[in-house]
């Protein structure tokens, strides 16, 4: 019997197991895990605070460069004064009318720069005052005042003044003659008088007329 059994033992065909498991996997019991969304990156909104940092910064900026608009101005300015001005600034800021002085001299006349002064004897009374040397110790005095209200001076030159001149210079016109026999030039102009008044005999009218001519507004 046992021959028998050992005959029928390959009779039946045996399973071939190369092609595949042996047995199915049995599904897993956890889901698969999908995998997560991404995220969108949050937008960055310009926060209140930076919008007010921004301007304040812009209103420094601002505020500085106007400081320093108006110190170069500044500066520019003074340069200009103390090189092209003739009167010294404080002069001009104290006096409220317009300054003159002459551009052309005759030969030996000079304009004594440190003479310049600014004089009030009494209220009321402001005038400025300088010199013009010639001739060693010699000198003209050059005279300028605010213009008086109301005042007739072709009178005063009919009056008071003989052999007159008539000119005109700068913004004003004026005459030059002989007062209480002192060469005189009086020149009036919209704000000022100016008087330059010489020695007796140490300067000729065309010496004063040439200085007179050339009168220019500081």
């Amino acid at each position: 019997m046992q021959g028998e059994f050992e005959r029928n033992r390959y009779k039946y065909k045996r399973r071939d197991y190369t092609s595949g498991a042996v047995r199915t996997p049995a599904p897993s019991s956890k889901p698969a895990k999908e995998p997560e969304p991404e995220k969108p990156e949050p937008k960055i909104k310009p926060a209140r605070v930076r919008k007010i940092k921004i301007k304040k910064n812009k209103r420094k900026i601002f505020l500085i460069m106007i400081v320093l608009v108006i110190a170069v101005a500044g500066f520019v300015y003074y340069k200009y004064e103390s090189r092209y001005r003739f009167f010294p600034s404080d002069i001009h800021r104290q006096a409220d009318f317009s300054l003159y002085y002459p551009t052309q001299l005759p030969a030996g006349f000079n304009i004594d720069k440190t003479s310049i002064k600014l004089n009030q004897p009494g209220p009321g009374q402001l005038y400025v005052a300088y010199y013009i040397r010639f001739g060693g110790k010699k000198r003209l005095t050059v005279s300028i005042q605010k213009r008086p209200k109301a005042f007739d001076y072709q009178s005063l030159y009919n009056q008071q003044f003989t052999d007159t001149s008539a000119f005109i210079a700068a913004d004003g016109t004026g005459v030059v003659g002989e007062s209480r026999f002192i060469l005189t030039t009086s020149f009036v102009t919209k704000k000022s008088w100016l008087f330059i008044t010489a020695p007796p005999g140490g300067i000729d009218k065309s010496q004063m007329l040439l200085i007179a001519n050339s009168l220019k507004k500081d």
